[in-house]
C-alpha cells in the first residue's frame, strides 16, 4: 500500500499528505530523476503505437479515423509500429526525471507548501508555474529525439515505409545531409506544447486530489491513493493534451515539412511558413482553425491513461526510495 503524495508534497513537507512522518524522509534530486525515469519509460512502451498514429493524423492531409488507423497499423506493421523507438526510449527517462526534478526543486523554490500549512487553499498559480518550467526543462531534451522519431514514424513522398535502416541511421543522415541544425527544428514549439502540457497537468492534479481530501478526508484517500493518484493523472493529462495540442500539431507539420522539402524540394512546401506564429496564421486561413487540433483523438488516447500510469508509477517508485 501507498503511504504518501509525492507530485505536490514531498515527503516530509506537512501533516496532509504525511500520515506517517517518522518513517518518511525527503526525497534526494538523484531519486526524484530516476523515479521520473522509470514512470516514463513505463508510459512510453506501454503506449507508443498510439503516438504514431498521432503523428501520422497530424502530417497527413485529409481526414484519419484513430481505430482505423491503429487497426491497419496493427494489421500491416505488426512489430515495425514501434519504428523510431530507440531515441524517444533513450530520452524518456531523462525527460519525465527532469520533468519532476525541476518540478519538486521550483515547488521548494517557491515554498509550494506554505499556504497548505498555513491551512489555506493550495497555490495553484504556483503551481502552474513550476508546472511551466517543468515543461521547458522537459521540452530542451526532447526536440532532436522527436525529429528521428518522426522520421522514423512517416513514410516518404512515395509512401514507403523503413526508408532509413533504423534511428541511428536516421540521425546520422539528417546531420550529414541537411546539417546538426536540422534535428532542432521545431524547438520553439516544443517548448510551447510541453510548457502548455505541464501547466496544466500539475494544477489539475493538485486540484482534484485537494478536493477529494476536502470531501471524503485524508485516511479515505490514503486507503484508495492508487486508484486516486491515477484518476487524477488521467484527468491531468486529458486536460493538458486538450490545450497543447495546437502547439504540437504545429510542431509535428514544421518537423515533417522539413523532410519533405529536402526530399522532393517541392517549392509549395519550400512557400510554407518555418516558425510558429505565421505557421498557426497559415493553419488558420488554409485549413480552419478547428484543424489545429488534429490528433487530438490519440493525444487523448494515450495520454488519459499516461497520465495515471505516470502518476501511478513514480509515486510508487518515489515510496519505495522514501521508506528505503
Amino acid at each position: 500500500k501507498l503511504q504518501f503524495l509525492y507530485l505536490i508534497a514531498p515527503p516530509g513537507d506537512h501533516g496532509m499528505t504525511d500520515p506517517l512522518p517518522r518513517r518518511r524522509r525527503r526525497l534526494k534530486f538523484y531519486e526524484e530523476y530516476f523515479a521520473g525515469g522509470v514512470a516514463g519509460v513505463a508510459e512510453l512502451c506501454t503506449l507508443y503505437p498510439l503516438d504514431v498514429v498521432k503523428t501520422r493524423v497530424q502530417a497527413a492531409v485529409g481526414r484519419r479515423v484513430l481505430w482505423r488507423e491503429l487497426a491497419s497499423l496493427v494489421r500491416v506493421e505488426r512489430l515495425r509500429m514501434y519504428r523510431g523507438l530507440l531515441f524517444p526510449l533513450c530520452m524518456e527517462g531523462p525527460k519525465i526525471a527532469s520533468k519532476f526534478a525541476v518540478y519538486g526543486a521550483c515547488s521548494r523554490a517557491l515554498n509550494l507548501h506554505g499556504a497548505e500549512a498555513a491551512g489555506v487553499s493550495l497555490p495553484y498559480l504556483r503551481i502552474a508555474l513550476c508546472g511551466a518550467a517543468a515543461g521547458v526543462a522537459e521540452g530542451s531534451l526532447i526536440c532532436a529525439p522527436e525529429t528521428v522519431k518522426i522520421r522514423m514514424q512517416l513514410p516518404d513522398d512515395r509512401g514507403r515505409i523503413g526508408v532509413y535502416r533504423n534511428s541511428v541511421a536516421c540521425a546520422q543522415a539528417i546531420m550529414r545531409k541537411e546539417g546538426v541544425r536540422a534535428l532542432f527544428r521545431g524547438q520553439c514549439a516544443t517548448w510551447l506544447r510541453n510548457g502548455v502540457q505541464n501547466t496544466c497537468f500539475f494544477p489539475t492534479v493538485a486540484y482534484l486530489k485537494d478536493c477529494y481530501k476536502r470531501r471524503y478526508g485524508k485516511a479515505s484517500y490514503h486507503r484508495h491513493e492508487v486508484a486516486v493518484s491515477f484518476l487524477c493523472g488521467s484527468a491531468g493529462g486529458g486536460l493538458s493534451v486538450l490545450c497543447n495540442t495546437p502547439a504540437d500539431f504545429v510542431k509535428t507539420r514544421i518537423q515533417h515539412n522539413a523532410a519533405v522539402l529536402h526530399t522532393t524540394n517541392d517549392p509549395r512546401v519550400a512557400a510554407l511558413p518555418t516558425r510558429i506564429l505565421p505557421y498557426f496564421v497559415h493553419i488558420v486561413r488554409t485549413e480552419g482553425p478547428c484543424n489545429l487540433w488534429r490528433g487530438l483523438g490519440p493525444k487523448v488516447a494515450r495520454f488519459v491513461p499516461g497520465g495515471g500510469i505516470i502518476i501511478v508509477t513514480f509515486e510508487a517508485v518515489a515510496g519505495w526510495l522514501a521508506a528505503s
